[in-house]
Formats: structure tokens, C-alpha cells, sequence
């Protein structure tokens, strides 16, 4: 059975950390190893990382960290590359530094990194036709 209360409360928390992060308070190394234990934090008390990551998958890249401008468009990497099989083994999910939605400059990249014989572009145009992404939004800023 989930802890669905030490997800949401560790929500705040990240989004703090990434205002910290984001005032140059705290490293960018710092705020990943942070981030990190404040995901382990939450599966070892039965919680979901999802609960926890929700606020900042709405404001920050989950790569470069930057802070996003409302209604731009993020799209989930991970769901992608599952979805696509096409992780080719490769540990991809280093690349997500602190969630797995990223703005579509690190999409693009992550593709290029990642997968071997799909066009950034053409990803993000079927992705964009199929509505298949998020949108940065205020109430979570």
C-alpha cells in the first residue's frame, strides 16, 4: 500500500530546493545529490516519486533545471523511451537530473544521446500532433 502523504509532502520541499537552486544559494551538484535522497526518502516509506516530483515537473526542466515560462511545452523522457523501447540499454535515466520532464531543447538532446536513428524534430512533431506533453503551469510556480 502507497504512502501517498510522504510523496505530497516532499513536494514542497523539492520545489524549495530548486528556487534555492535556481537563486544560486546552493550548487547544482548539491541540489541533484538532494534531490536524489529526497526520491529514495520517499520509496523507502512506500511513497511514489511521481507524488513527489508532481511540482516541479510543472516549473523546472528535469535536465538543465531551468525555470520554465508558463505554457511551454515539456515533454515526459522516460514515458518516451519506455514507450519507444529504444533505451538500447544505455542508462538514460542519468540524464534526468531532477524529473523526468524536460524542455524540448533537452528532449531533443536526449534523443540525439539516446536512441539511434530518430530525428529529434520529426519526435517532437508527432509527439506535439499526438498532444503528448505537458504544459508549464503558474499554479505551480
Amino acid at each position: 500500500m502507497s504512502n501517498h502523504s510522504i510523496g505530497y509532502a516532499m513536494g514542497p520541499i523539492l520545489m524549495h530546493l530548486m528556487e534555492l537552486r535556481e537563486k544560486k544559494i546552493i550548487s547544482d551538484e548539491a541540489t541533484k545529490l538532494i534531490v536524489d535522497d529526497v526520491y529514495d526518502a520517499v520509496r523507502e516509506y512506500f511513497g511514489n516519486k511521481y507524488e513527489a516530483s508532481e511540482l516541479i515537473d510543472h516549473a523546472y526542466c528535469g535536465h538543465c533545471g531551468r525555470h520554465l515560462e508558463n505554457g511551454e511545452k515539456l515533454y515526459n523522457f522516460d514515458d518516451f523511451m519506455y514507450s519507444c523501447n529504444c533505451g538500447n540499454g544505455m542508462n538514460y535515466r542519468d540524464f534526468l537530473l531532477f524529473s523526468d520532464y524536460l524542455c524540448e531543447k533537452c528532449f531533443k538532446e536526449g534523443i540525439k544521446n539516446f536512441t539511434k536513428d530518430l530525428n529529434p524534430s520529426n519526435v517532437i512533431k508527432k509527439l506535439n500532433s499526438k498532444r503528448y506533453f505537458n504544459t508549464a503551469d503558474d499554479d505551480y510556480q
